[in-house]
């Protein structure tokens, strides 16, 4: 997670000169975990005045656990070491300390304490307990790809059309019908593909898009979609399918660090641009830019054509993920 500080628009007695930090005008940003770490601030109440724009990326409405979850799994953990205290974990070599951290069943992440974080993301949204601040959110159309690409083919194996409903099935049990029914291989250029659908609508865009609708009724709120399909092919990783555009792609966009095609470079300018005055104005805009209007309409941020779309829920199925959540319109 990064913090900006941004010279304040305008001028005063109190502004001090351009391009110097301003401790008045912060701006917490995030990507991913980043991204779920800057809306627990935005729910937190120990955060209270604190920072002055929001900014996550490909990460916000993510479920927390209960602390009561968290203290049960540390237990076990500690237990696989032979622990029953922090004196005996404390007296363990870091290496096997290091070793027993990263089992699937170690599970790192902020919990629901009813002080810190008070309430699910979601619930507080919704219930208007959070820091009225301008939030920028988004995520990128490919999300899921970099899962599918991690757990397949650069672990040496490849999705089959034989094993995608077997994939769909451990995943989502007993939803994986209606949700096969949704995600027709035929919809989708690979195996591959459709399965990074599913989890990109699942885990990222619908979530996000709540958090979008519910921040709405509250304070200013921006989504996009980060949409260039070519936004990794730079690193020409193993795979047997287009990654598009995955998990993290768009944060070089946004840092400005692209030497790609004229259209993907003009498209990073234009991000630098969106981000960098959201931060100093709470309103995202750029030269030579499009209007970035606040949500329901959503900037598709693609190299050649930054467009609003409308129907953001329905092309992320998320009536199937969020009941109810089909597109919104004002």
């Amino acid at each position: 997670m990064w913090f900006f500080y941004i010279p304040a628009a305008g001028g005063g007695p109190h502004t001090p000169p351009a391009g110097r930090p301003h401790p008045g005008n912060v701006t917490v940003f995030g990507e991913s975990a980043g991204g779920g770490s800057v809306c627990q601030h935005l729910v937190s109440p120990r955060a209270t005045g604190l920072f002055d724009r929001a900014i996550a990326q490909s990460g916000c409405g993510f479920p927390l656990p209960t602390q009561e979850s968290q203290q049960r799994t540390g237990a076990t953990w500690a237990d696989s070491l032979g622990c029953a205290d922090v004196a005996c974990l404390r007296g363990k070599p870091a290496g096997e300390l290091l070793t027993a951290s990263t089992s699937p069943t170690a599970r790192w992440l902020p919990n629901v304490d009813g002080r810190i974080v008070p309430l699910q993301i979601a619930d507080a949204l919704e219930s208007g307990r959070f820091h009225r601040v301008p939030v920028l959110q988004g995520t990128t159309a490919d999300e899921g790809r970099l899962t599918v690409a991690s757990t397949y083919d650069l672990a040496g194996r490849r999705l089959t059309a034989a094993g995608y409903p077997v994939a769909v099935r451990g995943l989502y049990g007993d939803r994986a019908d209606a949700i096969l029914a949704r995600y027709p291989l035929s919809d989708h250029g690979s195996p591959a593909e459709a399965l990074g659908a599913i989890l990109t609508d699942s885990q990222f865009a619908c979530l996000q898009s709540r958090t979008a609708r519910l921040m709405a009724g509250h304070t200013r709120s921006y989504q996009y979609e980060f949409a260039d399909r070519g936004a990794v092919d730079h690193l020409d990783l193993p795979v047997s399918f287009p990654l598009g555009a995955p998990h993290g792609s768009e944060i070089r966009y946004v840092f400005g660090g692209v030497s790609g095609t004229p259209a993907q470079n003009a498209l990073a300018s234009r991000m630098l641009g969106y981000w960098t005055n959201f931060a100093r104005t709470g309103i995202p805009y750029a030269a030579d830019a499009p209007r970035w209007n606040q949500y329901p309409k959503v900037q598709v941020l693609a190299p050649g054509a930054i467009t609003a779309s409308t129907t953001f829920p329905d092309d992320h199925m998320c009536d199937l993920w969020l009941p109810g959540a089909g597109t919104a319109r004002r």
